[in-house]
């Protein structure tokens, strides 16, 4: 689609400038728009792919990896968990702020990455949500956003149906 628009007289540059999937033109004191839409690769940054945008990063990390993407570090987490004294395979909720705090990160996402790592909803952590929880730390002190549901990839192996 090309629209013939009126020449502006602060813009005197020949050459073709981008602007929100348009280009303008000036030609003869004219400026030509066109729509820049469509094409060859329209809708594949949608598509599942191990190259898209953001993949493998952030909460996607380990997504169509056979294994858990926080068995990686959970030898660690787990000798963080077993000093904050779990009973019965679970720290409480107290013992485990103590460690999350020492993040930096604000409660309003620590408070969100707690209700994305306790699975059952106990308001206990077992060595796997807590591992969860310290994976998720991880990815929002690295910059990435954290999902507003836990994709099904970062359950943890013993929780899923």
């Amino acid at each position: 689609m090309i629209k013939l628009l009126q020449p502006k007289l602060y813009d005197v540059t020949s050459r073709p400038r981008i602007v929100k999937n348009r280009t303008h033109y000036l030609l003869f004191g004219w400026y030509w728009l066109f729509d820049l839409r469509g094409g060859a690769f329209e809708g594949v940054e949608d598509q599942v792919s191990p190259f898209g945008y953001g993949r493998g990063e952030g909460v996607d990390a380990g997504h169509g990896d056979p294994d858990w993407i926080c068995a990686k570090e959970k030898p660690r987490y787990d000798e963080i968990f077993r000093a904050l004294g779990p009973a019965d395979g679970k720290v409480t909720g107290s013992a485990a702020k103590t460690e999350m705090l020492k993040s930096k990160l604000p409660n309003s996402v620590l408070g969100k990455i707690w209700k994305l790592s306790d699975i059952d909803k106990d308001g206990m952590l077992d060595d796997e949500e807590f591992a969860l929880a310290m994976h998720l730390i991880q990815v929002k002190i690295d910059g990435h956003e954290l999902p507003a549901e836990l994709p099904a990839h970062l359950v943890p192996p013993s929780k899923r149906n």
